[in-house]
Parts: structure tokens; sequence; C-alpha cells
């Protein structure tokens, strides 16, 4: 993510900061003409991965954005989870409470995309483009056919996460509250 400081309608800082309270560990770079070294540590100490001071060099943007992806842990090994639910990415493996659940292919990546985003709504377009690409054709009824399969599994195997229906936006996977 590039972050400009001064956004429109919000502080970028604060954005950050929400972003960590989050455990979103997405890597960050600021981008700004704030360039005071009070500026800087504090973006650094808020979670920024990187800072950039305005004006740029577009070379330099590119070479720390490409630091910051060799950054990235790979997908390997990386297990997702939300309430009773894990899903190890790089096996296509779900479990609820420990236990093996069967889910197919489409069901998974649909899962991982949730996952991914849990508490957050996910658009129709974002599912769409996720989870079946580019492939022509596909409907919001396709994509109401897989969630509700899901929906099934994860319900059948005692899930204490559920996927709700934003009517006319997406979805949201959100763990039932304790």
């Amino acid at each position: 993510l590039v972050l400009d400081l001064g956004l429109p309608d919000a502080d970028g800082l604060t954005l950050l900061d929400q972003m960590r309270r989050r455990r979103d560990t997405t890597p960050v770079l600021i981008l700004t003409a704030r360039s005071g070294i009070d500026d800087r540590v504090k973006g650094l100490d808020k979670g920024a991965s990187d800072y950039l001071i305005k004006p740029f060099a577009t070379e330099e943007l590119i070479a720390r954005l490409q630091a910051l992806l060799r950054r990235v842990p790979p997908a390997e090994g990386r297990v997702l989870s939300l309430g009773n639910i894990a899903f190890d990415v790089a096996g296509r493996q779900a479990s609820v409470d420990g236990k093996p659940v069967t889910v197919p292919a489409r069901e998974a990546d649909l899962l991982e995309v949730l996952m991914k985003r849990s508490g957050r709504l996910v658009s129709h377009e974002v599912l769409r483009g996720q989870v079946f690409g580019a492939t022509q054709g596909v409907t919001s009824n396709a994509i109401e056919v897989y969630v509700h399969r899901l929906r099934k599994l994860l319900a059948d195997a005692g899930a204490t996460a559920q996927i709700h229906t934003i009517r006319g936006a997406g979805y949201l996977l959100k763990a039932d509250a304790p």
C-alpha cells in the first residue's frame, strides 16, 4: 500500500494506526511531503514499512516497493484463522475446531478471500476477480451459489464464524462474539 498522509477526508497516520490495530500486516510505504525527522519517526513508529519524501524519483519508488514485496513472507505455511476456523493457504485445507473439513476448490478460494478480509466487506467485484479470475460471464447468482455452499459447509462443521450478506454490496465473514 502506498499511503499519502494528506488524504482528502482523513489523516493517513490514523488510517495506518487503524490497520495495525486490526493486525493488518499489509506492507505500507508512506509517500508524503512531510519531511521532518519527527514525521518520519512517527510514521515508522505507527507501523509503516518504509517512508519516502516528495518529490521522489520514480525509480526509487519502484525499487522500494519491490524491496517491500521481497520482505512479505510467502504463502507457504501460512494459516489463516478466524474463530474456530483455520485455513492452510498452501495446502488448501480447512478445519473447524482442528477437524478437517472438505472444501471444494472454488469454495476454498472463496474462503481464503473472505478470511484474508475478515471483518471487512468484500464486494461482488472483488470476489469475481479473486475467485473466478478473468472468467467471463460469472454472474452474481453464481457467486451466491458458492457462498451458500460455503455457508452450509461451515455451519455443518460447527464454525463460530459466519458469512453475512450485505444486500447490494457483498459479503462479510465475521466471528461470532464469545
